[in-house]
């Protein structure tokens, strides 16, 4: 290889220049290396041919050139070595690749100095290089001269020369070599120049496919220059066939969401060109070859020239098909969320609310803004305890759906329940994302179904309450007294599921004072502790006072619910009762007594079962009345009771004072609105004076002639009060009322066993009213017993009453004394009413006698 050099220095005269001036050796040797390096591409080869010149030319031991590969590394390479070895290819690469640091040795020194370095060592520390094998040195090393090679402020390399004879390296020599050596490294700067330039290609190309997006490189014109493998495959086009080509003339149109095309003059490539200046975030969609839909996100930005036009344009697109599937899946979502009618919220993994819909804000009058970025506990109820939440938690943390109902909080505070299903929304990887939450409003059916459940409840109360006074029905008909009567009601309410224990009292109308006689299901120190009085009432016992007053049933349905210093609540709460009920026991207007009901259960005696038992409190009443007339019609004789009165504001006094008549009551029976309807004959005057009397005495001013005479008649009047109704309350027959010059004279009949005292007390208690006598007298019935009896068996008390005042008030007769409605207007009830009590109890009269004169 030397050869190819031409003449050696040593040919050419001393230390290879001979006669030639330095400067002509130096231009010789460089316009060879010139040559050389056209002939060559890279900078190893490049410095190969620099070595092998120098080694040839200067016939030294051998030549080398060093390299740092790294810029981070204080370390050099050797890549070329060029020794006078025969064998041409030996010089051109050794079998090994020596480094060294920079600073040590030779080349390292050389890398560090700033001017060529000339060193002249002992033959113990220096020997040739050998190409074969540089560990074996066979020729030992006198001097050694290192030349660096720069390309402007960079070192490239360090050119090292080594010679056996230091006599042969003088300073004529070592300034030729160092001239050439910096006259070369220009031509190597350009190999080095070569070299970066397609290290730098190479990186690009490199950089260009590992882009995770299509890439294409246009020119301003829009002619495409480069285009990376993603790009490729969304163009179906490789590089080759897209190169040169116009963008525009790919067959792919761009167009927007509503799928109209997007002009070219709106291109981001046409845009950038045309200004220099970026776009970013351009979306659009696009049919691929595969003919499927496409979109992308481009970002186009100019790559300038020196003067500041634009050379090329660089446009990454970054597919977002998927991405767009999604956003139009969770658009349609979205759109079907806002439309139905179900409440929908979304949340984080930790519960927080991100989205919620508008039937959300409507069920929970919470506005969307009110509720974003806190958690669902805004609607807690208190309705659910921790173990509830605990549970719906660990369900959807472990993937699964979770279904049950909720009892929630408007912001009204108002309670409302709702059918919830919680369900975990999942990433690509599987993982939880977020919660959806669904709730069906279904506070309409728990409504619903709780006023079910409560009517459910309230008829299988009103059937055991039934079942309970069934027996009671049957045995109250074969009772023959009173005090049957009174022990058989309460023994078979208490035995009953339904209530807990009662009592009976017999009420003194004469003082207004209930007295128990019968207590069971609780012991005698239960009523021991009180008595009741409808004039003086003692508050915490007013609902039997009530009932007494209105002969109705009062009830107190949650004694325990009521104030904690109530006695009667500290009463209900010593013997286990929640609720009571006070029943009057009555007939005909005249109240036998009440009944004291109580039972453990709340609310109980609604309005059905308080139907119910004031129905059986009539019953009781109608068979007490039954019992005594029975004792009446089967006994021989009777206690007759005579009194007086001489009361001037009697209303039959002050009548016969001021109208000189005799007035004989013919019938007296309660009307509806509490008081009484009176029959009586007029004696010594004419009716209508009478009738004008009554209209200025009575109150309510109800007040009509039957019958007129000539010298008297019948009339019918109403009054409130009347001291012979005293007779009535006692379960008395009233037996006669004569009123004349200012005093009436009442007689009564009652059966021999009753407690006349009572009675006497009660009507001495009207003022100026005297007793006059009593009488046991014989009976003389003009019916028969069990006519008497059948009578009160077969009618009802309303129906006994309406045909009784029917018959005294000359409904019967013919013609009629009174029409249907003068009765039902004195009775204050409608006139079908009326009509309709006349035909039933006259039907049932008849099938009595009819059926007793079959058999």
């Amino acid at each position: 290889m030397n050869g190819d050099w031409g003449e050696s220095a040593e040919s050419n005269g001393q230390h290879g220049l001979g006669a030639d001036s330095p400067t002509a050796q130096q231009d010789v040797l460089l316009g060879r290396i010139a040559r050389a390096l056209g002939t060559v591409e890279t900078l190893d080869e490049g410095l190969h041919v620099l070595t092998d010149a120098l080694q040839a030319w200067t016939e030294c031991a051998s030549a080398e050139a060093w390299v740092r590969p790294d810029s981070n590394e204080q370390r050099l390479t050797r890549v070329t070595l060029a020794t006078a070895a025969a064998d041409s290819e030996a010089s051109a690469a050794a079998p090994t690749t020596p480094t060294t640091e920079i600073g040590d040795g030779v080349p390292g020194r050389v890398w560090d100095a700033t001017e060529p370095v000339w060193t002249v060592e002992s033959d113990d520390e220096w020997s040739i290089p050998n190409a074969e094998s540089d560990s074996n040195p066979t020729n030992p090393v006198e001097a050694a001269f290192g030349v660096p090679l720069d390309t402007g402020s960079r070192r490239v390399a360090v050119v090292v020369l080594y010679f056996t004879d230091s006599s042969a390296l003088d300073e004529q020599l070592r300034d030729v070599v160092s001239a050439v050596v910096d006259d070369a490294s220009g031509l190597v700067s350009q190999l080095d120049a070569n070299v970066e330039l397609e290290r730098r290609q190479e990186m690009l190309d490199r950089l260009l496919e590992t882009i995770p997006a299509g890439t294409m490189v246009t020119a301003p014109d829009g002619e495409i220059t480069r285009i990376n493998g993603r790009a490729e495959d969304a163009l179906g086009l490789s590089e080759a066939e897209a190169t040169g080509r116009q963008y525009t003339d790919l067959g792919l149109t761009a167009h927007d969401r509503d799928g109209n095309p997007i002009p070219v003059e709106d291109h981001s490539i046409v845009h950038v060109s045309e200004t220099g200046k970026p776009v970013f975030g351009t979306e659009f969609g696009f049919v691929g070859p595969d003919g499927t839909e496409r979109w992308v996100v481009m970002n186009s930005a100019p790559v300038m020239g020196s003067d500041g036009s634009v050379e090329r344009v660089v446009s990454v697109a970054r597919d977002v098909t998927a991405r767009e599937e999604r956003e139009r899946q969770l658009r349609a979502f979205r759109e079907a969320v806002e439309h139905t009618g179900h409440s929908v919220y979304l949340t984080d993994t930790d519960g927080t609310i991100e989205y919620v819909n508008p039937a959300f804000e409507e069920l929970t009058g919470y506005d969307e803004t009110d509720v974003l970025g806190k958690t669902p506990s805004i609607l807690n109820s208190g309705e659910h305890d921790e173990d509830f939440y605990a549970d719906l938690w660990e369900t959807i943390l472990a993937g699964e759906v979770w279904h049950g109902e909720v009892v929630n909080r408007r912001r009204s505070g108002e309670r409302y329940t709702v059918n919830q299903t919680i369900a975990p929304v999942v990433d690509d990887n599987g993982d939880i994302d977020r919660f959806v939450a669904v709730n069906a409003d279904i506070s309409d059916q728990k409504r619903r179904e709780e006023m079910l459940e409560r009517r459910r409840n309230k008829l299988e109360r009103i059937q055991q309450v039934t079942e309970s006074l069934r027996p009671l029905n049957r045995e109250l008909a074969r009772a023959s007294s009173r005090d049957e009567i009174q022990r058989l009601v309460c023994e078979q309410l208490a035995v009953s599921d339904v209530y807990q224990f009662v009592w009976y009292g017999d009420y003194n109308p004469a003082v207004g004072r209930v007295t128990p006689t019968e207590v069971v299901g609780v012991g005698g120190d239960f009523v021991d502790q009180f008595s009741v009085s409808s004039r003086t009432i003692p508050w915490k016992w007013h609902p039997f006072a009530e009932a007494i007053r209105t002969s109705e049933v009062h009830v107190a349905r949650n004694v325990l619910g009521e104030g904690n210093g109530t006695d009667r609540r500290q009463h209900a709460l010593s013997w286990g009762y929640q609720s009571l009920a006070a029943i009057p026991v009555a007939y005909g207007g005249t109240v036998y007594g009440v009944i004291g009901l109580y039972t453990s259960r709340p609310n109980a005696f609604d309005e059905n079962e308080r139907a119910l038992l004031g129905e059986l409190g009539r019953r009781i009443g109608h068979a007490m009345n039954a019992a005594e007339n029975k004792y009446l019609l089967y006994t021989d004789t009777l206690v007759e009771l005579e009194f007086r009165s001489e009361d001037p504001d009697s209303v039959f006094n002050e009548l016969t004072t001021a109208v000189d008549c005799r007035v004989t009551l013919e019938a007296i029976s309660p009307a509806r609105d509490g008081g009484y309807v009176c029959y009586a004959n007029v004696e010594g005057t004419p009716v209508a004076t009478v009738r004008d009397q009554l209209d200025a005495l009575t109150t309510d001013g109800h007040v009509r002639v039957v019958e007129e005479e000539s010298s008297g008649g019948r009339v019918e009047f109403t009054l409130t009060s009347a001291a012979s109704a005293t007779l009535l309350d006692y379960g008395a027959t009233l037996r006669s009322l004569v009123a004349e010059d200012g005093t009436t004279t009442v007689v009564g009949e009652v059966a021999p066993e009753t407690d006349v005292h009572e009675i006497i007390a009660a009507m001495r208690g009207h003022a100026d009213t005297t007793f006059v006598a009593k009488r046991t007298i014989d009976r003389h019935e003009s019916v028969p017993a069990t006519s008497r009896e059948t009578l009160d068996d077969v009618l009802t008390e309303r129906q006994r009453e309406v045909i009784d005042l029917a018959y005294h008030a000359g409904y019967f007769e013919a013609p009629r004394l009174s029409t249907g409605d003068d009765l039902a207007s004195a009775l204050d009830i409608s006139s079908p009413t009326f009509y309709l009590h006349v035909r039933k109890a006259i039907k049932r009269i008849l099938d009595q006698l009819l059926d007793e004169k079959r058999h």
